[in-house]
């Protein structure tokens, strides 16, 4: 596979259902976050509010590191939309999650119809009350949109459609 990056569509889906915070907030499935969805790893501080600069070179470190993984574990060539929608989904569940899903054995078997059916289920998250797995209205209509782009559609035609809201 050759080395890809991703694209400006990719950034603006990845920071629609992010947002964009300047302050640290608590993401809904309870992890101290900043800037577009930086989740603060252990011990990791600053010093807000973040200047759009400062959201934006994080953003960037945070999106090329999701960049690195889907490059590194994808072994098939791909549209710029699948690279993108992978991109997008390795930055919200994280590397390992990535690494060890079926979503990425059915892209490496270039079963991509199937592909874009596992993205609905990755649409919940834990609960920091309760510990269990709960699906997320969020995170379900991301998922449907990264499938859908997979899959080929344009974001264009997804914000006519109004499927960022769905």
């Amino acid at each position: 596979m050759k080395v890809m990056r991703s694209s400006v569509e990719c950034r603006e889906v990845c920071e629609h259902f992010e947002g964009r915070h300047a302050k640290v907030y608590i993401c809904p499935a309870g992890f101290p976050t900043v800037g577009i969805g930086h989740k603060l790893k252990p011990g990791e501080k600053f010093t807000t509010p973040l200047s759009d600069a400062e959201i934006d070179a994080l953003f960037d470190k945070d999106i090329r590191g999701a960049e690195g993984i889907v490059n590194k574990y994808v072994a098939v060539d791909l549209t710029q939309k699948q690279f993108d929608m992978l991109v997008d989904f390795t930055f919200n569940v994280g590397g390992d999650a990535f690494r060890t899903s079926t979503l990425l054995k059915m892209i490496n078997r270039k079963d991509f119809i199937g592909a874009k059916a596992q993205f609905s289920r990755w649409n919940k998250a834990k609960n920091p009350k309760t510990g269990k797995l709960v699906p997320m209205a969020g995170l379900t209509r991301r998922r449907k949109c990264e499938a859908e782009i997979f899959g080929g559609k344009d974001i264009a035609y997804l914000e006519a459609n109004n499927w960022f809201r769905v």
